[in-house]
């Protein structure tokens, strides 16, 4: 399948300049703020490993490469919605207070992704490749957008409830980052050669940034 790579390119490109800008200015000191970090490095490798992967099946590099990649990839993607809801909480109520359920429903939802995209290799759950070295969704990947519809709606409940402790733009952030989301995933898989997720995470974390400096 040929891929379009237009998208991560825009999205490189913007979460560079993001990047540069943000550690340029050094002037956002909040608890938040090392969530953000987290978020944007996140960004930064999965769109690097996602263009990394497409390169990989042109080019027709050694299954064990690819496949490495991939998994890199994944992981980091698998990580942004645990980051993001990770970032409205910590927005919330700091890093206090936290209890049991509260931590369960942090790491559970990713750790179990986590595992199931390190044996995918074995068993072909979330990726495969055919005969031809061709990538291909396993049937459990639709497992990954069940653990980040968990954050998701963890992430609108905490919008909602703490409305009033969150400013407009991190309301909107949120509001835009599940439509994105939503979309970004119908989009994905009406047109998958057209690579946008990335795309939609990165116009996110603009707006994230630009909540952060009106704090």
């Amino acid at each position: 399948m040929g891929y379009n790579i237009h998208y991560d390119v825009a999205a490189l490109v913007l979460t560079l300049v993001i990047m540069i800008h943000f550690y340029h200015k050094k002037c956002i000191h909040m608890s938040q703020t090392r969530v953000f970090i987290g978020l944007l490095w996140s960004s930064m490798i999965t769109t690097v490993m996602d263009m990394a992967a497409v390169a990989a099946e042109y080019a027709e590099i050694p299954g064990a490469i690819g496949c490495g990649i991939n998994v890199v990839y994944l992981i980091c993607f698998n990580l942004l919605p645990l980051l993001y809801y990770l970032y409205l909480r910590v927005s919330v109520s700091g890093l206090s207070g936290w209890k049991r359920t509260d931590l369960a429903v942090l790491f559970v939802p990713a750790a179990f992704s986590t595992l199931l995209i390190l044996s995918s290799p074995l068993t072909g759950i979330i990726f495969t490749y055919s005969r031809e070295g061709g990538y291909a969704h396993g049937w459990g990947f639709p497992l990954l957008y069940l653990a980040a519809a968990v954050y998701a709606a963890g992430s609108l409940y905490y919008v909602i409830r703490f409305r009033q402790e969150l400013n407009v733009w991190q309301r909107v952030t949120v509001y835009f980052y599940l439509f994105t989301c939503v979309l970004g995933i119908v989009l994905q898989v009406a047109m998958s050669e057209v690579l946008l997720l990335q795309f939609a995470v990165s116009v996110t974390l603009l707006l994230l940034y630009m909540s952060l400096e009106s704090q």
